[in-house]
């Protein structure tokens, strides 16, 4: 039986559980706003089908314990980990889970999620967060959204990754590690969107690389864009709603914005070689620009893989910058 009063409410036949099979999945999130539109029985139905298709899950279960379990993958070595919350309604339908009934983790007040964090982050060498929150819709990310992101980076998870708005929102670089708001809707009805797929190159020292696989949902189909012109637009888009940095043939600009206030300045460069799109934590190029007392200076992009390089002619002095890489992945 739907919840009385909720005006969208979803299910699916069992069977439907094979797509998520045939499509190799692992491991899905079921702290979001629709796991319990048909109540705690078909809620649980879920979790059951779930386990019989060998597919982890995450953020909720039926008790407290259970929504609040890390799940955790060793690959070549290197352990992961995964937690998830949700904080996706303005009208709370979905309830938390309690010690002993069916619900989900919610993070709407940080607290409880912030310690989780803290507790998986202890057992792994890799943490994802993932968070269901943000407004339909809008491909523009709120405040309480990077408030919440940059606490529960604080608290100890390595990326957190965002669901629920239905299209993508940007991308944030923060001191502590990177807020990917919203992948949108990578298949869910004929509405036309851009989608994609987050690639992450994890290693024993953190995270080497992130990438986006870009796609398209279209007549309820998700096709991978593999036209150069149709790639480039949708990269485009998801460069101009998130905190970058942008180089291109007529010079540099930097947006940064944090707690301590803002700053966009245009600086004017003599560029050579091809475009190159790579981000960077801005606080490690602000502080290598303070130190350095030249008028000009000379940085080296390589790939979107390397590290930047600041230096003078005479190397009387050199800065190395990591980047946390944003490339194209084709």
């Amino acid at each position: 039986t739907p919840l009385e009063d909720k005006y969208y409410v979803f299910r699916a036949k069992p069977e439907r559980m094979k797509l998520l099979e045939q499509m190799g999945t692992d491991i899905v999130s079921i702290a979001n706003n629709h796991i319990y539109d048909y109540g705690a029985d078909a809620m649980d139905d879920t979790i059951n089908l779930l386990d019989q298709a060998k597919i982890t899950h995450v953020g909720g279960g039926t008790n407290l314990d259970e929504a609040k379990q890390p799940t955790y993958y060793i690959i070549n070595g290197i352990k992961i980990g995964f937690v998830a919350a949700s904080e996706g309604e303005q009208y709370k339908f979905t309830p938390e889970a309690t010690d002993s009934t069916t619900g989900i983790l919610t993070s709407y007040d940080t607290t409880e999620y912030n310690q989780v964090i803290a507790d998986a982050s202890k057992e792994c060498d890799y943490l994802i967060a993932y968070v269901h929150w943000g407004t339909e819709d809008e491909d523009m990310y709120n405040s309480t959204q990077t408030e919440h992101g940059k606490e529960f980076l604080k608290s100890g998870a390595d990326i957190v990754i965002g669901g629920h708005p239905h299209v993508l929102q940007g991308i944030e670089y923060t001191e502590d590690g990177p807020i990917v708001y919203s992948l949108g809707d990578f298949w869910f009805n004929d509405e036309t969107k851009y989608t994609g797929l987050l690639n992450l190159e994890i290693t024993s020292e953190g995270l080497k690389q992130m990438s986006f696989t870009p796609c398209e949902q279209k007549d309820s189909q998700t096709q991978y864009l593999n036209n150069a012109e149709s790639q480039r637009a949708l990269f485009d888009h998801l460069q101009k709603i998130s905190p970058n940095i942008t180089i291109d043939d007529t010079g540099m600009q930097l947006n940064i914005n944090s707690q301590m206030g803002s700053m966009n300045e245009e600086i004017d460069i003599d560029k050579e070689g091809k475009d190159i799109m790579i981000g960077f934590n801005p606080k490690f190029l602000i502080d290598a620009l303070k130190v350095i007392d030249d008028e000009e200076i000379s940085i080296y992009l390589v790939n979107p893989k390397a590290p930047c390089f600041i230096k003078n002619e005479e190397e009387s002095y050199i800065y190395l910058i990591l980047p946390v890489n944003f490339n194209t992945a084709r």
